[in-house]
């Protein structure tokens, strides 16, 4: 009984070789033209100023909170921040939990 091969012909070869060049071709094309890499730097710069102006918000906040603690209790008690997401968690310093804090 003669055995049948079980590999890939030569033209199917070739015709995956043409599919890849066609494809890797629009590739480049989209990423050349399309000004993929300008508009990547564009969502960065935008998404780096709402960030400068979210830690620009929060000091101010925090300055805030800062001078109406001093018209309450004097400068001797302090206050710490830090942010989590768009969430602010304040606390005294020096408290316990202030060492849980930094134990994170």
């Amino acid at each position: 009984m003669k055995e049948k091969n079980q590999g890939i012909t030569l033209i199917a070869l070739i015709m995956t070789i043409i599919i890849l060049l066609i494809l890797a071709t629009i590739s480049v094309n989209v990423v050349i033209k399309g000004d993929l890499f300008r508009k990547a730097g564009e969502a960065a710069d935008k998404t780096n100023e709402k960030i400068g102006y979210q830690q620009n918000r929060v000091d101010e906040l925090m300055n805030d909170l800062y001078t109406v603690e001093e018209n309450m209790y004097g400068p001797e008690i302090g206050l710490k921040y830090y942010v989590i997401g768009t969430n602010i968690k304040v606390y005294l310093k020096d408290s316990y939990y202030d060492f849980l804090v930094q134990k994170l």
